[in-house]
């Protein structure tokens, strides 16, 4: 699994590898989904927070923020499971949910509508990754790529205004790689919090570890 993992982080996919565009004294924020998701990140970030700091980032500059969506934040315990023992204990990890509008960062409408309300951990980061599973997903098509961003680190009126598209969606959008909430996301995403990488992992109906991709938010994605 690790291999796998080291492979797509160093080969990624739309973009150059992060050891060409990481600098000293950038703030990085690496989102990852919350207890609700499969997602194996505590085998994912170890290997990808090694990518980075061997590309000269550091530690101190670097925070781990839990896209909750409008989840309840997790408990310690959660956290340490999610995110490894190691992680949490070496790393800021930032666990605010999506009502709390005091850590929420306002940006403007979209394109699209949408007031966007993000998590300031994520708006004042230089550097911005997001880890994540690709899985089919009833509403966007797929699950992965920019949604770790919308809705993952959004205010719920973000978040609200976004999921009200469905009620004009009369369609059945599972596995649809041009469902029209995940090209709206992708939009937004771009618009206001543009996502510079992206580590993907695809699980089998087991939930065992079956393939990793990074790179571009949605050409690794695709």
């Amino acid at each position: 699994v690790d291999a796998l993992i080291k492979y797509a982080i160093q080969n990624p996919i739309g973009c150059d590898p992060i050891s060409a565009w990481i600098r000293p004294g950038q703030k990085i924020a690496v989102m990852v989904d919350d207890f609700t998701r499969k997602t194996p990140v505590h085998r994912i970030l170890p290997v990808l927070l090694d990518e980075i700091l061997a590309a000269g980032a550091n530690k101190d500059n670097i925070c781990i923020v839990i896209a909750l969506g409008t989840h309840r934040p997790m408990t310690d315990e959660e956290i340490i499971h999610k995110l490894g023992k190691q992680v949490t204990e070496q790393y800021e990890v930032v666990n605010i949910p999506a009502w709390d509008d005091n850590q929420m960062v306002y940006m403007g409408i979209s394109s699209t509508g949408i007031p966007a309300w993000v998590n300031r951990y994520v708006v004042e980061a230089d550097i911005r990754i997001g880890v994540g599973m690709i899985t089919p997903h009833m509403d966007a098509g797929f699950s992965g790529g920019s949604k770790i961003i919308l809705p993952g680190v959004c205010n719920e009126k973000t978040v609200d205004t976004f999921h009200l598209a469905l009620a004009y969606i009369p369609e059945n959008q599972l596995g649809k790689v041009d469902a029209h909430l995940r090209l709206s996301l992708e939009e937004f995403v771009a618009e206001k919090v543009p996502l510079h990488f992206i580590v993907n992992a695809v699980l089998t109906l087991d939930g065992e570890f079956f393939q990793c991709v990074a790179g571009d938010c949605i050409q690794a994605h695709r």
